[in-house]
């Protein structure tokens, strides 16, 4: 349920700060999109390196707030950035 929480408080976080930003280009779009994933694949092993290593419970939550919450905000935020930026190909606006 924890994940559940942050990916929803990530999400409406991200278009927040979308809504906040002008409509990017395309090849920024995909430029942060392919940063998002990078973001994204590298997050597991830092939080088995920080987290679980040593367990303790504030570790465990500094590692999310600090960590997953901004990794899912980034990943959130580049793909609406990415659809943003499409849309207007596509004729949605």
């Amino acid at each position: 349920m924890t994940v559940a929480v942050y990916a929803v408080g990530a999400a409406l976080l991200a278009v927040w700060l979308d809504a906040r930003c002008s409509t990017p280009s395309i090849g920024r779009a995909v430029a942060h999109a392919a940063a998002a994933f990078v973001v994204i694949s590298l997050l597991p092993p830092a939080l088995h390196a920080l987290a679980v290593e040593e367990g303790t419970s504030l570790r465990l939550t500094a590692s999310l707030v600090l960590l997953v919450l901004p990794a899912f905000v980034y990943a959130f935020f580049a793909l609406c950035r990415l659809m943003r930026s499409i849309a207007p190909l596509l004729h949605l606006r």
